[in-house]
């Protein structure tokens, strides 16, 4: 992948966990710490990221968005 594309990918990343620390914030939900692995080398695939999941769903949860809000939340479409 190209450096600039790269940076822009982390750009938008950011901008994303962000926005869902605000929102989970504003619900009085605590952000779970970031670094859990998604992968693991003797593990077909991907794993899940337990707390992360764990998180998101109480935000789905408190917000009683409508699952198109709620998506476009997590895709930091809004």
């Amino acid at each position: 992948m190209h450096e600039n594309a790269c940076r822009r990918r982390d750009l938008n990343r950011e901008v994303q966990l962000a926005e869902i620390t605000k929102a989970m914030a504003s619900f009085g939900i605590t952000p779970p710490e970031p670094g859990c692995s998604a992968t693991q080398e003797s593990a077909n695939g991907h794993l899940l990221n337990k707390p992360l999941q764990r998180a998101l769903s109480e935000l789905a949860r408190r917000s009683a968005s409508s699952l198109p809000e709620f998506v476009e939340l997590i895709r930091g479409q809004t």
